[in-house]
């Protein structure tokens, strides 16, 4: 029997404001929707779900940067989503930037879809990194991601999913 040289899947999952739209954020410009990109590694029967955030929060206006942490995304909704089969090396490549994250979460120059594009790109495929604008900044933004899945196709070790759901929940136990 011929063994899979994938021994993990990274998936990149973007909740765009608008679903189907480049919109950077949708709603009330006092409590806007701007959307989230977060991550999924998954070894065997071992799944992490999580994204990357500021710590305090982030105002365009007044103050774009903060400290940045991981925080648990199970169960987050999702518009689109690309999973990536790994072998060893890449998977070793995306856990080493997981855990090397920028200290500080800036809104215009590197947030949850900058985190979400570089974790892909460890693992070996190249997203397209199309920055848009909001009310005082800009940058890349799960609204302008979500379309550029949308032209993509599945491939060898790549499957695109242009439906909506629900990440799953985080199980098993890492090591």
């Amino acid at each position: 029997m011929l063994q899979s040289k994938f021994t993990a899947k990274i998936t990149i999952y973007v909740d765009q404001p608008t679903s189907n739209s480049r919109a950077t954020w949708s709603g009330s410009p006092l409590d806007p929707d701007v959307g989230h990109t977060f991550i999924e590694i998954e070894q065997e029967s071992t799944k992490r779900i999580f994204g990357f955030y500021p710590t305090e929060g982030v105002n365009p206006f007044t103050s774009p940067t903060d400290a940045s942490s991981l925080v648990d995304d199970s169960n987050h909704p999702y518009d689109v989503k690309v999973e990536i089969s790994v072998d060893a090396s890449r998977l070793a490549n995306v856990l080493n930037l997981a855990k090397n994250t920028p200290a500080t979460y800036d809104l215009n120059t590197y947030n949850c879809t900058d985190f979400g594009i570089a974790l892909s790109a460890g693992a070996g495929y190249v997203l397209s990194d199309k920055n848009g604008s909001w009310p005082g900044g800009g940058g890349s933004n799960p609204g302008d991601l979500g379309q550029e899945i949308r032209l993509l196709a599945s491939s060898y070790n790549v499957v695109i999913t242009k439906t909506s759901g629900n990440a799953p929940s985080n199980s098993g136990t890492c090591n």
